[in-house]
């Protein structure tokens, strides 16, 4: 996106169904066209379910699930995209309730599910803790705001400082034109934000969510192999979450979008997909919705008792193998009654 002319100020905040986004159309993205969508969505959860938003953005999913009673752990990648989705939930009210996270989506997941040998394990190390109840992450969050507000202020005092000793001087203008709100976001957001709430960490066995939201259609199916081996069957088993998962189908048709699934997945879906046609993008290029619940064959793949391909494969081999000696045992005791006789 290029200015023309004018204030290179391409800040604005939004407003839908009551719920305010503010956002930087130069570093974050945004379509409004997806707002029927997005209100679809977030209708299929239910008040007090736990949402996973894996690519969050500043929050389109995210803020109307918190608004509807969800506690959403919301992730993205992009920084400025992170620093949008927390500033959105500290207008809209939601601290606490949404939590943001700044990291890879495969890691989001694996942190979320407390997989072994993910950034799980290092929080709990570095003091998280098991925080199930989110209050450690709300002190947190409610420090830094107050921190940045006074950094805000002090950053407006210094700029007042300023204008007052340029005003002072022989020649120069009496006042001095605000600073664009862009500048002093971006001042008061500097540096770049946690890759998780301070203080937070996931439970034993994972954050028990009940949908994952993954709004990325470029490459979204690429990052379901996340979800393989994840969860801990104890926690997880009966209970497998929904997978909401956003893509493009360029004429391979229905068929191919769930192939594509399957294969990043690593296995097959226990049921058909529900598959929702979300808009269209170009000429043969639609814009889908792939919902399905996360097979146990993929959950559980290479965990004890999960009950994967794996194990079966290993059973079985263990029980032709013992077969095969009751088989050569008889024959080996005919031998022996036949030289007898």
């Amino acid at each position: 996106m290029e200015v023309l002319a004018g204030d290179p100020n391409l800040e604005a905040e939004v407003v839908q169904h009551g719920q305010r986004f503010r956002l930087d159309f130069s570093k974050v993205y945004w379509n409004s066209r997806l707002e029927a969508e997005h209100t679809r969505l977030v209708q299929l959860f239910d008040p007090h379910d736990i949402i996973a938003d894996v690519m969050a953005g500043i929050g389109p999913f995210a803020v109307p699930a918190g608004m509807r009673g969800c506690t959403v752990y919301a992730n993205d990648l992009n920084p400025n995209s992170a620093r949008y989705l927390a500033t959105n939930i500290r207008i809209n009210r939601l601290a606490g309730r949404v939590l943001p996270f700044n990291m890879d989506g495969r890691e989001f997941v694996r942190l979320l599910c407390a997989t072994p040998g993910g950034a799980a394990e290092r929080l709990r190390e570095a003091g998280g803790g098991d925080a199930a109840d989110g209050q450690a992450a709300d002190q947190q969050q409610q420090q830094q705001q107050q921190q940045q507000q006074q950094q805000q202020q002090q950053q407006q005092q210094q700029q007042q400082q300023q204008q007052q000793e340029q005003a002072d001087q022989p020649g120069q203008p009496r006042c001095a034109p605000r600073p664009p709100r862009a500048a002093a976001a971006a001042a008061a957001a500097d540096g770049p934000p946690p890759p998780s709430p301070p203080g937070w960490a996931p439970p034993r066995g994972g954050v028990l969510f009940q949908h994952a939201v993954m709004n990325l259609p470029a490459s979204a199916v690429e990052f379901l192999d996340a979800f393989r081996g994840a969860f801990d069957p104890e926690t997880w088993r009966g209970r497998l979450p929904m997978v909401h998962c956003y893509t493009f189908m360029k004429g391979e048709g229905e068929a191919g979008v769930i192939a594509r699934v399957e294969a990043a997945l690593g296995g097959p879906l226990d049921a058909p997909p529900s598959i929702h046609n979300v808009r269209d993008v170009a000429p043969n290029k639609l814009m889908l919705c792939v919902s399905f619940r996360v097979p146990e064959a993929v959950a559980f793949a290479g965990r004890e008792g999960g009950g994967g391909s794996g194990s079966g494969a290993t059973e079985q081999q263990g029980a032709g193998a013992a077969a095969g000696g009751d088989q050569q045992g008889e024959q080996q005791q005919a031998k022996k009654q036949r030289v007898d006789l």
